[in-house]
């Protein structure tokens, strides 16, 4: 995926060059790797690849006991339970209490595929709806004081054997910035930091930038490089002299075409494919073990 393959140049008043990009410049933010359906309900539910294999069990294996599950995946009693709590706050699972002359205890089933694709879709859209806003804020320490939807609550109904289930929105801990920009843009939280940094300090060299996050100039100088590939900044025109050699000063991209190409790839690119990822996961053909 790439993004805002219509921006084409960025303008610096203070900077008479040509700011036309060569093939090296500007390259669009983009992806290495697309992200498989792990990785995004990791990022969008905050499920874990562990969380993930413990559903698939369950749903391979329905109305199990903990002991029963936890046998069939080689775990704790204790993990387990963890998990299948986890998993119901997210609204993928559902808790039957059963009564027997032994005692009460619970079982727990799975939503049918079609009904967890359904609440998925339904966290992922309150999900993007957030990144957005956090995308308004990318240069603010502050995050955005609004509510972070990431799962959906599911009851269940079981008279005479038919499930009908409801769903409500309830407020989940928040993804990191570092979460989004790696899910979403292949972004390594250095590299935003950095190029956050050149905001405030534009036309800096990388011994200068060094100084002022007191990092090796050999670390700055790589992840400038890195910036330079993900189109988020560009050498100027001309050398500056620094101690006993020839350095580049750096201009960072405008904020504003940052934003504004983050939120057509989240959109327009990265929403597709993690919707696509959702439908076309088949849950019974996975392999749990």
């Amino acid at each position: 995926m790439q993004l805002g393959d219509d921006i084409d140049r960025m303008h610096d008043p203070t900077d008479n060059t040509d700011m036309r990009p060569n093939s090296r410049e500007f390259q669009q933010l983009r992806l290495s790797n697309e992200p498989d359906l792990p990785e995004i309900l990791d990022c969008v539910l905050n499920i874990t690849k562990s969380q993930t294999r413990t559903y698939l069990a369950l749903f391979r294996n329905q109305d199990s006991d903990i002991r029963t599950l936890a046998d069939e995946l080689n775990r704790s009693g204790n993990t387990v339970r963890e998990y299948m709590t986890i998993l119901q706050e997210k609204g993928l699972v559902i808790r039957d209490e059963r009564i027997t002359e032994d005692g009460r205890y619970y079982t727990y089933e799975a939503l049918s595929q079609d009904t967890a694709i359904s609440v998925l879709h339904k966290s992922l859209t309150h999900w993007v709806a957030y990144v957005t806003k956090r995308i308004d804020h990318l240069a603010e320490n502050t995050i955005p004081d609004q509510p972070m939807y990431r799962s959906a609550t599911a009851t269940a109904s079981m008279s005479n054997g038919n499930q009908q289930i409801s769903t409500e929105e309830t407020s989940d801990e928040m993804p990191s910035r570092q979460c989004i920009m790696s899910c979403v843009f292949g972004l390594r939280d250095p590299l935003l930091e950095l190029y956050l940094l050149l905001l405030n300090h534009p036309r800096s060299t990388a011994q200068e930038l060094a100084g002022i996050r007191d990092f090796a100039r050999s670390t700055i100088a790589g992840r400038l490089n890195d910036l330079q590939d993900r189109g988020l900044a560009r050498p100027a025109g001309r050398e500056v002299e620094t101690g006993n050699h020839m350095a580049y000063e750096y201009i960072p991209r405008p904020l504003d075409e940052v934003k504004s190409t983050m939120k057509n790839q989240l959109r327009e690119n990265w929403l597709e494919h993690a919707r696509d990822c959702i439908d076309e996961f088949d849950l019974s053909s996975v392999d749990y073990r």
